[in-house]
């Protein structure tokens, strides 16, 4: 069952009287985004019939810098992992292991853009958390989801958007975004936030396919760069429509 938001505190706000005590230095503490982002896909995938076979606990969820000069951007990435191995030029290849945050072996990774997804608006951040969702395929194999053998977007980037539109509209109730701080905070309180960065899953040369693939190197959970430069940006930037892998 979802509560709704009006029905539960503000995960904004401090304890009663927690700014009243005197002589008391409050230290907020830092916010763990890609975990902030699980919670979040935890709850969507439970609610949306068409996401029911994601587990979420077997899915990496990332951040990537964003390059605000860059003309052609995404806001999130998809990244499915295949463990079978695949035979290319008389070679066995595999692809490179990655592991969550608890241990166990990833079958997609998700990236989010830093900061960039995070100067949406709760809902829009929702639907591009929906978006990369719906591109696991419905096995949960490590293969990215069918659209009718039309490539990722299907018939066209339209067609898809239409269809993680009319899911969150079906399943998700609105104000349910603003339960999950990593898609109702806005970019300013996000200042010192940190989370799992990405590296990129890379093909590996094995002697045999039953050879185990190599573990990827994982960076180091560290805090995000400042995001005061894109706060500097003009609303009409910040706001433009993005686009979505």
């Amino acid at each position: 069952m979802v509560v709704h938001p009006a029905a539960q505190p503000s995960l904004f706000d401090w304890p009663p009287g927690a700014l009243e005590a005197p002589g008391l230095r409050v230290v907020r503490a830092s916010f763990d985004l890609t975990a902030g982002l699980e919670a979040a896909a935890s709850v969507i995938a439970r609610l949306a019939p068409e996401l029911a076979a994601i587990r979420t606990s077997e899915v990496l969820f990332t951040v990537y810098a964003a390059r605000r000069s860059s003309r052609s951007y995404t806001l999130a990435r998809c990244y499915p992992l295949p463990w079978e191995a695949r035979r290319k030029a008389r070679r066995w290849q595999k692809l490179t292991a990655h592991f969550t945050p608890s241990g166990a072996r990833a079958r997609y990774i998700l990236a989010f853009s830093w900061p960039r997804f995070f100067t949406l608006a709760p809902r829009d951040r929702l639907e591009t958390l929906v978006h990369e969702l719906y591109h696991i395929g419905p096995a949960f194999d490590g293969q990215p989801r069918n659209c009718g053998g039309q490539g990722w977007h299907g018939r066209s980037h339209a067609w898809y958007d239409a269809q993680v539109r009319g899911m969150a509209a079906r399943h998700l109730p609105p104000g349910l975004e603003l339960s999950f701080p990593a898609l109702a905070r806005p970019l300013r309180d996000l200042r010192g936030a940190h989370g799992e960065h990405l590296a990129l899953p890379t093909w590996w040369t094995v002697a045999s396919a039953d050879e185990p693939a190599r573990p990827t190197s994982r960076a180091p959970r560290t805090q995000l760069s400042d995001p005061t430069p894109w706060l500097a940006l003009p609303p009409a930037t910040l706001g433009a429509l993005p686009n979505r892998s």
